[in-house]
């Protein structure tokens, strides 16, 4: 029952960057097509790899690339091509791990009108909604990844080294006045009150 999304990027040369690919219907891929052709695939991190064999069977041409840190964990499901961080600069998407936690994933400033959007895979959860039954039980109060926009218990299971250097991290964030979204890789995009949001992120922690 847990909502996942992929992040489409146009390229400057038209094709399209796709983090965290997600298989979809053919009505769903012409129309991802008619925004350009897919070139580079990130798989964000060892879980969210589910789909990326689709996407390069459908599309051997494309680009992978993943994490220098789990690129071993990967690579039993899909050969990269290169590392994120080997590819940024040249992509103009510069990435990083967030500070204050292991290298589980990187962030990526992807650059939209005005700004950037910050793009992110489990280090942070936007599902405000409670869900039913077992599932929403075991996601509202074992994993916590339901209820206010932050990092999950999961997320700092998995990932947290220092939680006050990534609370200072956001901090610094919200201070910013170029981020014009948050787009993570389980629920609603943030592209409202993204300063407020990165506070309240902060202060769950």
């Amino acid at each position: 029952p847990l909502p996942r999304n992929m992040v489409i990027h146009r390229l400057p040369g038209g094709g399209l960057w796709i983090h965290s690919a997600i298989a979809v219907d053919e009505e769903c891929l012409a129309t991802i097509e008619s925004f350009g052709p897919p070139t580079v695939l990130v798989v964000p991190n060892r879980f969210h790899r589910l789909d990326a064999t689709v996407w390069k069977e459908r599309y051997p041409e494309l680009f992978v690339l993943c994490p220098e840190q789990a690129r071993n964990h990967i690579e039993k499901v899909i050969v990269a091509e290169d590392t994120c961080e080997a590819q940024a600069k040249a992509m103009g998407i510069p990435c990083g791990v967030p500070p204050g936690c292991k290298p589980y994933e990187l962030f990526y400033e992807v650059p939209v009108e005005g700004g950037v959007a910050l793009v992110v895979s489990d280090a942070f959860f936007n599902i405000p909604e409670h869900l039913s039954g077992m599932p929403g039980f075991f996601l509202r109060y074992v994993t916590q990844s339901t209820g206010p926009f932050g990092m999950s218990r999961a997320g700092r299971w998995l990932m947290l080294k220092n939680g006050a250097k990534l609370r200072d991290w956001l901090m610094d964030l919200s201070r910013r006045d170029d981020i014009r979204m948050i787009l993570v890789g389980h629920g609603a995009p943030v592209v409202e009150d993204v300063s407020l949001r990165l506070r309240e992120a902060a202060g769950r922690l």
